[in-house]
């Protein structure tokens, strides 16, 4: 299960194959359709659900308000876009380059104090050494898309 690919849906949300999830999605809807790739979610804060893959390749934490799906995190797997690795082992510098390329632009958050936002694709991307790890480790620790990068 570790190896699967989501790919990253700009300012909508993810998907892998033909299962999608999108902003807006109520979340008992969500539950019942990851329950059958990720088991029962596990549920800290009241408004949060975090999916793990039984093999911790996967880990995707989903923010609601009231029951509407507003935040998606990525915090571990395999998150493509247009053919990028935006997350497993990869690090700022390669993500950085790619994107650059394609025309992409990022800047400091304005919603969240870590990381860099890329407002074209509705993320932020931040390092282990940006949320407090090994100054050095560009390593990705998190991709967050939500309703409020495109509001």
């Amino acid at each position: 299960m570790s190896n699967v690919i989501w790919e990253l849906v700009p300012n909508q949300g993810i998907r892998h194959d033909k299962t999608e999830v999108f902003f807006g999605m109520d979340r008992p809807s969500l539950r019942l359709m990851l329950q059958e790739t990720f088991g029962e979610p596990q549920s800290h804060m009241a408004d949060e659900d975090d999916f793990e893959t039984p093999d911790g390749g996967t880990l995707i934490r989903l923010r609601f308000d009231g029951d509407k799906l507003q935040d998606i995190e990525f915090l571990s797997g395999n998150l493509h876009y247009r053919g990028v690795e935006l997350h497993n082992g990869t690090t700022w510098g390669e993500i950085e380059e790619r994107l650059s390329s394609f025309g992409f632009s990022f800047h400091r958050p304005e919603f969240l104090d870590d990381g860099v936002e890329c407002p074209e694709l509705g993320i932020n991307i931040a390092t282990r050494s940006q949320v407090g790890g090994d100054r050095d480790d560009d390593t990705i620790e998190w991709v967050i898309t939500s309703v409020h990068f495109f509001k």
